[in-house]
Parts: C-alpha cells; sequence; structure tokens
C-alpha cells in the first residue's frame, strides 16, 4: 500500500508572553513557498490512490448530493427605492447573478453575472452589491485567491462601465455616503487579517483618506451605513464589548463621534429609527435591552428604556421600519421575531 507523505519537522522557536515554544511545521506557514506546494500535491495524489477503488461510489454519492439542490434557485426579494433586488442562480452555473427590477415592472436587469467575473480563475468570491442611494452605480467587491482579500470596483448601471481603478486587497466591507459619489470601506491588516483601518474615497482624489485604525489588536473595525441613509456607523467590536461612531452621511468629510466610549463588558449596538437612535444594549441587562438615545451622543442614564430586560429572552437585534419595528429574539433556545407597532407598541 502506498505510504502517505510525512512532512519535514524543522524546528522553530517562537516565545510570547514569557513562555517558549517550538513549532516544527512552521515552515508550512509559506503558502507560496514551492516546498509547501510540492508537499500538498503529494497530499492529494496519496488521497486520490488511497480512494481510487471507490471512484464511482464517490461519483454517485456526489450526483445525489447534487440532485437534491435547486439548479436555478433565487433569493427572496427585498424592495429598495422603488426596486426589488435578488440573487439568482441559472441551472449548470456555479456563481449567482445579482439582478434588480422595478417595483411595479417584471423587467429583469441584471447588476453582475459572477460567471463572467469569473471566467479564467480558479476562484471567485462576490458579496452582494453596495447600491448607490440614488440607485445609479453599485459597489462589489471580489475575492480572487480565497484569503478574504477582496477587491473593490464601482460599476455605473446606466452604462454598466467600471469607473476608475479597483481598490486591491480590502475587507470587502464597503457604505455608501448620501452623495452617491463618497464611499467608506475597511482594511485587514496583511498578517493577522484583522479588520483595522477605515478609508473614505473621494472622487477624483488622488488619494484615500484614513479616516480611522483601530490600533486594539482585541477589537475589530468595519463601516456601515443606516438604514435610513443619514448616518454612517464605524463600529469597533471585541468580544465582549463595542465602540460606535456616528457621522452625518451628508458630510462624509466631518470627524466621525464616538457615541459611547468602549466599557469592558458593555456591548451595544444602534439602529437610525428616523427621530432618534434606537440601542440594543447589555448595560445592566444580561439579556439585552431596547433603548432610545438622541442623535448626539449622551450618557447612559439618558436613555429612555423601550424595551426591558426579560430574563427568559435573549434580545439578539432590532430592525427598524416606517410603522413598525422587529425584534430577533431567541427564547427557550429558539430564534423568533416579534413585530411591534412603533406608536401603540403593541406586540404581534
Amino acid at each position: 500500500m502506498t505510504s502517505p507523505p510525512v512532512a519535514e519537522e524543522i524546528p522553530h522557536f517562537l516565545e510570547v508572553h514569557g513562555e517558549r515554544r517550538v513549532d516544527p511545521f512552521f515552515w508550512m506557514r509559506e503558502r507560496e513557498s514551492e516546498k509547501v506546494l510540492n508537499h500538498l500535491k503529494a497530499e492529494n495524489s496519496y488521497t486520490e490512490t488511497v480512494l481510487s477503488p471507490v471512484r464511482a461510489l464517490r461519483e454517485k454519492v456526489l450526483g445525489e448530493m447534487k440532485s437534491r439542490i435547486k439548479q436555478d434557485d433565487s433569493s427572496y426579494p427585498f424592495l429598495q427605492k422603488g426596486y426589488r433586488y435578488y440573487r439568482r442562480f441559472h441551472s449548470g452555473k456555479e456563481y449567482p447573478i445579482f439582478a434588480r427590477k422595478k417595483k411595479d415592472s417584471e423587467k429583469e436587469e441584471v447588476l453582475l453575472d459572477v460567471n463572467e467575473v469569473s471566467k479564467g480563475r480558479a476562484f471567485t468570491e462576490v458579496h452582494f452589491p453596495e447600491i448607490s442611494p440614488d440607485s445609479a452605480k453599485m459597489i462589489y467587491a471580489a475575492d480572487f485567491g480565497g484569503r478574504r482579500f477582496y477587491d473593490i470596483y464601482v460599476k455605473d448601471l446606466s452604462t454598466g462601465k467600471i469607473l476608475g481603478s479597483p481598490i486591491r486587497k480590502t475587507t470587502g466591507n464597503v457604505a455608501w455616503a448620501a452623495d452617491s459619489q463618497t464611499f467608506f470601506y475597511s482594511k485587514q491588516d496583511p498578517e493577522t487579517l484583522r479588520s483595522r483601518w477605515i478609508y473614505r474615497h473621494d472622487p477624483g482624489a488622488e488619494k484615500d483618506v484614513l479616516v480611522y485604525e483601530e490600533k486594539d489588536d482585541t477589537f475589530d473595525v468595519s463601516v456601515h451605513a443606516s438604514r435610513t441613509d443619514s448616518f454612517l456607523f464605524i463600529v469597533s467590536s471585541s468580544t465582549l464589548s463595542s465602540e460606535w461612531r456616528i457621522l452625518d452621511a451628508r458630510r462624509p468629510k466631518e470627524k466621525a463621534k464616538v457615541f459611547l466610549p468602549r466599557e469592558k463588558d458593555h456591548e451595544y449596538s444602534l439602529e437610525d429609527g428616523g427621530e432618534a437612535f434606537y440601542v440594543v444594549s447589555n448595560w445592566q441587562a444580561k439579556n439585552f435591552r431596547l433603548l432610545k438615545a438622541p442623535h448626539q451622543p449622551v450618557s447612559k442614564d439618558q436613555w429612555m428604556e423601550i424595551i426591558p430586560h426579560r430574563s427568559d429572552v435573549l434580545l439578539e437585534g432590532a430592525t427598524f421600519f416606517k410603522t413598525h419595528f422587529v425584534l430577533s429574539e431567541r427564547f427557550g433556545g429558539q430564534t423568533r421575531l416579534a413585530v411591534v407597532n412603533r406608536r401603540s407598541e403593541e406586540h404581534t
């Protein structure tokens, strides 16, 4: 029987916090090394050799699995500024097609066919595009290497042309400002892959502007637009703590304000309800509660409670609409949604 390949052990000493340890396979971190690639090829070859007697069975099982997957599946459309957006798959194609239709029309507009983008590439992953507030442009982020480094592309939806040059090696996290020209994105540390920097892209500028760096290596940072398109949020988060910065989306060049400084064991998140912010927080609430706060930063004791803490219900999030808001909750180990009227505060 063919013997499996054995990786060479080359002692490499590491010291962290005064502790010294040895890693004999540290050399395998070098993913571009010919030695590493040859070892991986040998492992693959060994696997194919060992499993060759059941090759027919493997093909049969794979075929059965694929037969249970709907080939022409599509996502449920969501409505945004008069358009219904969705993702669909074409039978026999590997990658999705992102598309939209006007609210009262069945005429489809293909935004991006990832099958075309992926041609000639061994790997492709594309996030759902971010549509500009005026619905005229979109940003899509594509990873062609499989290491979660995404290139950002801006596309004019009226002409189908890519605008400017792609922004290389980002996290793929992007958010539009209200002018539909300026946008923000995050970049990761190339070694740790921790999302560390937030940049602003101004049309026509020679260089993108660094607007925030998360220096605490226990925190990640990301940027998001509010559902109302009125605010941009720069969010720093760790396992048990969070900190949100707020920026008027109409004034993207202003400095973001800290909504509430990070505190140990305090997690919170913001939603813009139009007239105020709504805060999901575990402040004095192990299972979280919902509070209301003004758009300007204030102390926690000025927040107004909307949904109190419940010992038997975990509040996981809240999404706000014009007349109602939806709570994502966990009760008895199961996830449930609760719809609340914003005026009467009645649950359904």
